[in-house]
């Protein structure tokens, strides 16, 4: 494959992609007039739903035009908030107890992280005082109220904390919630966990990306292929995970999901091709 033809197909896919997604993002904005959601949790699950679909958009951006390294990037987004969100509504009795931890304790915590690292800065600097700084200033908090966030936050309080809502934790909640729904998401781990390489440049990250492109040609391309399909593919998971779980909770248009399935369905089974031609090139065999 030459580069104009690898170039065509990878455009094609994102393209038609893109504006699936297109079509369905829209059908999850009404879910926050919903009368089951309070006003705040409401506004918080929005803002969860509106940083999900910028994400996508903007990694089907970057897959149009061979970015699939930053695309990764970008996706692990798109998984931290579509977890978070079936998270927050997979139960109506959990939803107040969940939303107070995030918006509430989880933001109060990140203000202390924020005025430590203000402080450190503003230490750093020979002249803190110039104007050019007052960001700095402004999240620095008052002794008082810094004091007390640390009386209600203890370090074993924070950590406990971090670690239940980070990405794993909080997949593994829903895993092991006996909730049939969810029994599978362990397959979820491998996207994330590629990203957290990229993102944490350790050597497997600042590796991988290499090793690829000292491939010979036709497995390099074949490999670049399978590639895009997968995170086209984690899209379209994150997005039915999100619709699954709004239909679940508002006990409405349950045929939705298997509509959203089919459509996908019919994409990916046009992607196929390439996911068989890098098993053939790799290891010599079509699954």
């Amino acid at each position: 494959m030459n580069t104009k033809e690898l170039f065509l197909q990878r455009k094609f896919w994102a393209e038609r992609s893109a504006l699936l997604m297109g079509e369905f993002l829209p059908s999850l904005d009404p879910f926050i007039d919903h009368d089951g959601l309070d006003p705040e949790a409401a506004d918080t699950l929005g803002m969860l739903l509106d940083a999900a679909s910028r994400s996508t958009e903007s990694a089907f951006l970057l897959m149009s035009f061979g970015k699939l390294w930053d695309a990764e990037l970008v996706v692990r987004s798109v998984f931290e908030a579509s977890i978070k969100f079936v998270y927050l509504i997979h139960t109506k009795n959990d939803l107040r107890r969940r939303h107070e931890e995030f918006a509430e304790h989880q933001f109060q915590m990140a203000t202390m992280k924020d005025d430590q690292k203000a402080r450190d800065a503003l230490a750093s600097i020979p002249d803190a005082q110039g104007p050019e700084w007052e960001h700095l200033h402004a999240l620095v908090l008052p002794d008082i109220q810094r004091d007390k966030l640390r009386e209600t936050y203890d370090k074993a309080a924070r950590r406990s904390m971090e670690t239940r809502w980070g990405y794993t934790g909080l997949l593994n909640v829903l895993i092991k919630s006996g909730d049939p729904a969810y029994s599978t998401l362990g397959g979820l781990f491998y996207g994330y966990t590629t990203s957290s390489h990229l993102h944490h440049a350790d050597y497997v990250g600042i590796s991988i990306v290499l090793g690829q492109s000292r491939l010979e040609p036709r497995m390099r391309d074949a490999t670049h292929l399978s590639h895009l399909a997968r995170l086209i593919r984690d899209c379209f998971t994150c997005y039915e995970l999100r619709l699954g779980a709004v239909c679940r909770f508002t006990g409405i248009d349950t045929e939705a999901p298997l509509q959203v399935r089919q459509r996908i369905n019919d994409l990916w089974t046009e992607m196929t091709s390439s996911n068989m031609a890098w098993l053939e090139v790799a290891y010599g065999q079509a699954a």
